[in-house]
């Protein structure tokens, strides 16, 4: 099973680190807009700053 993801390593076209971070940080701004169980409950946890930073800054790596 796994040589079926290495083999795909093989052809993958390569991926702009720029890019990748625009389209990271459009899902995780929605996720912070929209909310989702996951950010619903860091937010009740740590309170809202501290999880969009979270989010932002340590878990996607999308920090402006």
């Amino acid at each position: 099973m796994t040589s079926a993801y290495t083999d795909l390593f093989a052809t993958a076209p390569t991926v702009d680190p720029a890019a990748k971070t625009a389209r990271n940080s459009t899902y995780v701004e929605g996720l912070i807009s929209n909310g989702g169980p996951a950010i619903n409950t860091i937010r009740q946890m740590l309170g809202s700053e501290a999880a969009e930073t979270l989010f932002r800054r340590f878990l996607f790596g999308t920090e402006r």
